[in-house]
């Protein structure tokens, strides 16, 4: 099934991270409200929707949470299953918590998704910027629709010509 694209918060260029990062310094300076660090609904919909829009950054192909979770197991070493990550994210199961020390393998094994990192990271007062190697895989996606889009150019082009004559 095709899923909908939207215009994600990690897709913002580097001024606005650079402009969102000085407004978290200046908030950061202020201590958090009693019960404002109460997290646990907001990340498990960010872990929800790292899971619904995990791709291959390169090729653009799309992850399932069996995926998601073998690559998980794969940087960790040790076995995360498909049903430990619907755990994670359904608000009837209270007991079970994404652990923190999995977090590197999660934005990894979803293709580089990041909304529940950057949740922990905003709600601790911090800033997170993606990586070289994030911004190499943006560029290297980049790159790949320009191509597609001059090679759909391409064959328009040819078609028009042959339509006419």
């Amino acid at each position: 099934m095709t899923k909908k694209k939207r215009n994600l918060s990690c897709d913002m260029p580097l001024f606005e991270w650079v402009k969102k990062a000085q407004d978290l310094i200046k908030e950061s300076n202020n201590l958090p409200a009693k019960g404002s660090l109460n997290i646990d609904v907001e990340f498990r919909t960010a872990i929800s929707e790292d899971l619904r829009f995990a791709k291959n950054p390169i090729t653009g192909r799309e992850f399932s949470r069996y995926e998601v979770a073998g690559r998980m197991s794969d940087f960790l070493g040790i076995e995360v299953t498909a049903s430990m990550l619907y755990n994670f994210t359904a608000e009837s199961h209270d007991g079970h918590r994404f652990p923190g020390a999995w977090m590197p393998a999660f934005v990894y094994g979803t293709g580089g998704q990041r909304r529940a990192l950057e949740i922990m990271v905003r709600h601790s007062g911090l800033f997170a910027l993606p990586g070289p190697a994030a911004l190499r895989a943006d560029i290297q996606r980049i790159n790949e629709d320009i191509k597609a889009k001059r090679d759909e150019k391409v064959r328009k082009v040819l078609l028009l010509k042959e339509i006419e004559g």
